[in-house]
């Protein structure tokens, strides 16, 4: 007995595990992060190096089930070797149904998965449970029991987020938004890995921002002293974390007539952003709608600190920020880190598609 529990310990992709992180070609990223679609269920069906019979028979079962899904209770992500001679013969149906390739080389994360398999993912990212591909009748119907995606486990789940007010006083809030509106804003990026590198690229469809960085100054220095003196002891006693670094001098606008968002991301998935250990969003002003927070790993609550207050939040929550519908949404945006975390910043300067490093300051 001993023996067999020990082997269900040391076997993969059990109820309660975390599904391995995965990464794979995608028709439109061929660096496709399935943590992205974390914050509904998630149906996989491994079908790398499964025969065309086995393939035609999971395409039906999905066919028939169509009306789960809808990308936003639940979707569906078949998983197929690239070099594989019928691959034509597996088309997106959006919403909800996409197909991920993996070469021969694939991420080792792939070894992880179970072949030849039904896998249920959580919000979180956790198995629920998994059946081989021929129990798919059974399997698919069991998602009708299924509870909405934020009461998953049984009750609403909060984000481990922490909202701090008065970090920045009105009047100094009033002088950042001035300094950003005489420089007038750049259109942000975002970071992706592209061969072994940290670039910067632009997609309108995935994130409308404009951002001014705060260089060398009074006006650094006053922004510096702040967190320092009324953010960092909060982390600290909150997650028991010194920040002792602090990443860019940030403020941004999220327009409404831009509709800005960014969609769901997390802020250290690439080699030149792994340092980063908490993300802090301050606001600026109020006098807008829209643009709160969201973590669609733990349901649809949205969190919006008050003017000159801010929220803290693991670099590693997935997350977005929601469209401003109306007015505009200024905000200061920087990334706290540590020693440890600056070692690992220096290591990995070497893959940055940037100059130099960036912000390093101590508090």
């Amino acid at each position: 007995m001993p023996r067999k529990a020990e082997n269900q310990v040391n076997d993969v992709c059990l109820p309660g595990d975390p599904f391995p992180s995965i990464r794979a070609g995608y028709k439109t990223n061929l660096n496709y992060s399935l943590d992205a679609a974390a914050g509904r269920y998630l149906v996989v069906a491994n079908l790398v190096n499964a025969s065309e019979a086995c393939f035609d028979d999971a395409v039906s079962a999905i066919k028939s089930h169509r009306a789960f899904f809808n990308d936003t209770d639940i979707s569906f992500f078949g998983f197929l070797d690239a070099e594989s001679t019928w691959r034509q013969k597996a088309q997106d149906s959006l919403p909800g149904i996409r197909w991920l390739f993996f070469s021969r080389d694939a991420d080792v994360a792939l070894h992880r998965i179970p072949p030849f398999c039904w896998i249920l993912v959580d919000p979180t990212l956790r198995v629920l449970t998994r059946a081989p591909l021929q129990f798919h009748r059974s399997f698919l119907s069991s998602l009708a029991l299924l509870p909405p995606p934020a009461m998953h486990g049984g009750s609403v789940i909060d984000p481990p987020v922490l909202i701090v007010p008065r970090i920045f006083e009105p009047d100094f809030c009033a002088e950042l938004i001035r300094h950003y509106d005489s420089d007038g804003g750049q259109l942000s990026g975002f970071m992706r890995e592209v061969a072994g590198r940290t670039v910067v690229q632009h997609d309108l469809n995935y994130k409308r921002r404009r951002d001014v960085i705060v260089g060398e100054g009074p006006l650094r220095d006053a922004t510096r002293a702040r967190i320092s003196r009324r953010l960092a002891p909060q982390i600290s006693r909150a997650f028991q974390f010194d920040a002792t670094r602090i990443e860019r001098y940030l403020i941004a606008a999220y327009d409404g007539d831009e509709g800005g968002w960014f969609r769901a991301h997390r802020d250290n998935t690439t080699k030149g952003t792994a340092h980063r250990k908490f993300a802090v969003s301050i606001n600026l002003n109020a006098d807008y709608d829209g643009g709160e927070l969201r973590f669609p790993e733990y349901g649809n609550r949205t969190y919006r600190p008050p003017l000159g207050g801010g929220c803290v939040f693991s670099c590693s929550l997935l997350h977005e920020a929601i469209s401003v519908r109306r007015g505009r949404r200024y905000a200061f945006l920087p990334f706290l880190y540590d020693e440890a975390s600056a070692a690992i910043r220096k290591e990995n300067a070497a893959f940055l598609g940037l100059k130099g490093l960036g912000d390093i300051e101590h508090f």
